[in-house]
């Protein structure tokens, strides 16, 4: 299979990588900084509809891993809420709507969210559990989800997962 890794150059995406390609998978990354490899793909910054374009347009990929995002739990200010929610949310929708446009073949886009996306809740909290977010980390992982279940919904395979 043919599949993206966007945040290839992360710690997960490192080892995502590793292990799709030990499988036998043609995979592609995309990375901040410029490389030689022509399988990595640089996108300098999410919310540049543009840079996230140009790697939907290089190849018609089956599966995409979406892992860039940016938090900082301790964070409090609407300064650092206008960020979290340009990158975490505004660079999501970016994506999808390249997804959109470009990928004719996608059966599944897989998007790393956050256990924080859920807010302060009870312990043996679940799915159906109710979200509380209230940091701006928390808010903008929350809306992010919200985006991709609402806007998205229905045109795209989607699949949102929090890691622990």
């Amino acid at each position: 299979m043919k599949i993206l890794i966007i945040g290839g150059g992360s710690y997960i995406g490192r080892n995502l990588a590793d292990v799709l390609m030990t499988q036998g998978h043609s995979v592609y990354e995309t990375h901040r900084r410029p490389m030689i490899d022509p399988d990595y793909f640089q996108i300098s910054d999410i919310r540049n509809q543009e840079e996230v374009d140009k790697v939907m347009q290089a190849h018609q990929y089956e599966v995409i891993y979406h892992l860039i995002g940016v938090g900082n739990l301790s964070a409090k200010t609407q300064k650092d809420y206008e960020y979290f929610y340009s990158v975490n949310v505004n660079g999501t929708k970016n994506v999808m709507n390249a997804c959109i446009k470009y990928q004719k073949n996608l059966k599944k886009i897989i998007f790393f969210s956050s256990t924080a996306a859920m807010g302060t809740t009870p312990p043996n909290s679940n799915e159906e559990t109710p979200m509380n977010p209230q940091t701006p980390y928390q808010k903008s992982k929350y809306y992010m989800e919200h985006a991709i279940k609402n806007l998205y919904g229905n045109k795209l395979p989607w699949t949102i997962i929090r890691p622990t």
